[in-house]
């Protein structure tokens, strides 16, 4: 991989990991009397949660994706020490973050000053099936089931890899079905195996696709992209449209949203020596304020809510 793309890679994560932050920053679910108070605060929180951020974690499992293959030689290397090696990235850092996040909310549900903020789910009641399953399937940091997901299409990297060499385009775009229509894959959410799988197809079938950069005549791609955004959030806060049509605007805009992040990219650093740049440091802490950004968001949202009350500014300022 050349210095030009390992550094794309690594400043689209840093800038895809504080979209989702800001996804899940999203509030106006915790309010009981939301309908109360829709407005600015409602028109703000859908236009960057679920309009610009929306293209973080399809994004990100098309990067895994063409990242597991990137330079991989099927022939030389078994899958299974790939399989292995990635237990060790993968795995025990969701386990380490798990017992975090359990560990973070048996410490405030059992302190005098933050037990009020929890009336429901309490650590202390919890069986131990319960905790086993909270532990290794349902983490208190629900973040972690992106690296759930990830682990599991790596084991199947086998199946992927001959669908991909026998199927080819034919296999990727099968499993788009069930994003398409919002069904899950048994363990694996809709959205995680046609993304990763469109990575993985990138790798190693049309690697110069990703290499390419692209000039700044093409950014009208990104003025299309933020007005499918603005028109979905729009239709949504004023309810102008049933249901499917907003899905379908939706996955619309995550499909052109995709391109346009890589496109932007290339629009804003193709010419610049982008590696002398101040802050560049950040980049190496996108896994770990991945794995750490949550359950502490959540529980400052928790605290802000009561203490600034349940009004329209002040879910606005929440998030």
């Amino acid at each position: 991989m050349n210095q030009y793309l390992s550094l794309k890679i690594k400043y689209i994560s840093f800038v895809l990991m504080i979209l989702v932050v800001i996804l899940h920053a999203y509030n106006l679910n915790q309010y009981d009397n939301r309908e109360s108070f829709l407005g600015f605060s409602e028109f703000v929180q859908v236009l960057f949660g679920s309009g610009i951020a929306s293209v973080a974690v399809p994004l990100f499992f098309l990067i895994s994706g063409y990242l597991f293959f990137f330079s991989f030689d099927t022939e030389s290397k078994p899958f299974g020490e790939k399989i292995i090696r990635r237990f060790h990235t993968l795995v025990i850092p969701y386990l380490i973050t798990s017992l975090w996040g359990l560990f973070v909310f048996f410490a405030l549900q059992s302190l005098p000053y933050s037990s009020g903020y929890f009336n429901s789910g309490l650590i202390r009641d919890f069986s131990f099936n319960q905790l086993i399953s909270t532990l290794f399937l349902h983490p208190m940091s629900y973040p972690l089931w992106f690296i759930k997901d990830l682990f599991v299409m790596t084991i199947l990297s086998p199946v992927i890899f001959y669908g991909i060499r026998f199927l080819k385009l034919t296999f990727v775009l099968i499993l788009f079905i069930p994003w398409v229509f919002g069904i899950d894959i048994i363990i694996l959410s809709n959205i995680s195996l046609p993304f990763f799988v469109t990575g993985c197809y990138l790798a190693l079938k049309m690697p110069e696709w990703v290499i390419l950069k692209y000039q700044s005549k093409n950014r009208y791609l990104t003025y299309v992209w933020l007005m499918l955004i603005v028109l979905r959030t729009i239709i949504e806060v004023f309810n102008l449209a049933d249901a499917i049509v907003i899905d379908i605007l939706h996955k619309l805009t995550i499909l052109v949203g995709i391109v346009a992040c890589w496109q932007l990219y290339d629009i804003l650093f193709g010419e610049r020596d982008v590696n002398k740049r101040n802050g560049n440091y950040l980049f190496n802490f996108t896994f770990f304020l991945f794995l750490f950004h949550e359950p502490i968001l959540t529980v400052i949202k928790k605290m802000l809510k009561s203490i600034l009350g349940k009004t329209e500014v002040s879910s606005l300022v929440v998030y």
